[in-house]
């Protein structure tokens, strides 16, 4: 069974759908100009927005999401289907154990969250 990446990052969940809504409006709209808003009504929700926690997952790389069946668009070090450990995730992207010694992030979209 599969699941959310941004359980326990409900913050995050709600700015990437503040975010998604206000794309289907204006495709041209930028995270960082929806947080300049949010900040001038509800600063507290900006606060950690987006924190770095540790956090210990279990992942399947599933590449970029682009359906080529030889997908190139992902890290060289990730292989389709193989299960790596995240060390920390911020509600958007995760450092892999054994990848850029932790000092690199890949978004959530190139996995998913497997028990």
């Amino acid at each position: 069974m599969f699941k959310d990446h941004q359980d326990g990052y409900e913050k995050e969940r709600k700015f990437h759908l503040i975010l998604y809504q206000a794309g289907c409006e204006n495709p041209y709209i930028k995270a960082r100009t929806i947080k300049r808003i949010i900040a001038h009504f509800a600063p507290e929700f900006i606060e950690d927005l987006f924190k770095t926690k540790s956090c210990i997952r279990r992942l399947k790389y599933i590449g970029c999401g682009c359906e080529e069946p030889n997908c190139f668009h992902g890290p060289e070090y990730f292989k389709l289907g193989k299960i790596y450990e995240s060390i920390d995730f911020n509600g958007a992207s995760y450092s892999i154990k054994g990848y850029k010694n932790g000092k690199r992030r890949i978004g959530c979209s190139f996995f998913e969250w497997v028990d």
